[in-house]
């Protein structure tokens, strides 16, 4: 089996950008077994840039309800 892991962010300075989606699929030679992903919810006051949605479509909107990373990662 592999997993293939995927995350998206904020944007991609690791020192201010923050997960906003984790995802992950499962492989074997018969196919897909297992696809699992989970939106992250940001610190208060910090939004996602208009230029990181334009690539992931993801919202601010979307995140509303989302667990922050220490909880989506468990």
């Amino acid at each position: 089996m592999i997993r293939v892991v995927d995350v998206e962010s904020t944007g991609v300075d690791h020192t201010k950008d923050r997960v906003i989606q984790i995802g992950s699929v499962d492989l074997t030679k018969t196919g897909v077994i297992n696809i699992q992903q989970t939106l992250v919810s940001l610190p208060e006051g910090m939004t996602i840039p208009y230029q990181a949605s334009a690539v992931h479509h993801i919202t601010d909107g979307d995140l509303a309800g989302a667990p922050p990373f220490e909880q989506a990662v468990e």
